[in-house]
């Protein structure tokens, strides 16, 4: 019996020491880098308050569905390449405030491409062809801000555009 209890030893400790499984209802941690991201911020941003930037981000984002509000705070937010550096879904709702720039230093894309709606208050858009691309149903309105634009074109314009007060400098 003594050798038969032996013998069973190495299996029971090598069962302890086995790989975890990816069990489908594990929780999610995130780490540190993650939550310093402009996506994460704005991802669990529940309770609608303003995302005000604290430092540059080299990202590109998208907003689902839901209202948003971005204070550039003197920041900038430039593309990651190849990518639109802000994209609004459409049912999503985004208010840019303040100084700061929104970029997009790939230049095939734009700096804002929006499918829903979008309030511009302020802030300094670059970009490629269209700095801003409106799509077909989207709603944009400019109250302020400062475009850098191609000489062919600025905004893309799609359902709604209102202009109401802005600088075009054409680079």
């Amino acid at each position: 019996a003594a050798a038969m209890t032996l013998t069973m030893a190495p299996a029971a400790f090598a069962a302890e020491t086995a790989e975890p499984s990816n069990n489908p209802t594990s929780s999610i941690t995130t780490t540190n880098e993650d939550s310093n991201t402009l996506q994460y911020k704005i991802d669990h941003d529940t309770s609608g308050k303003v995302i005000v930037l604290d430092q540059n981000y080299k990202e590109s984002i998208t907003l689902k569905p839901g209202k948003y509000s971005i204070d550039l705070n003197g920041y900038t937010i430039t593309n990651e390449d190849g990518k639109d550096t802000i994209t609004i879904s459409n049912g999503a709702s985004l208010a840019i405030e303040g100084n700061g720039t929104v970029d997009n230093v790939s230049h095939g894309k734009a700096a804002i491409w929006n499918n829903g709606t979008c309030t511009l208050n302020g802030g300094m858009f670059t970009g490629g062809i269209y700095t801003i691309n409106n799509d077909c149903a989207a709603n944009l309105t400019i109250n302020g801000g400062t475009f850098n634009v191609d000489p062919r074109a600025y905004v893309a314009e799609g359902h709604t555009v209102m202009k109401n007060g802005n600088t075009w400098t054409v680079r």
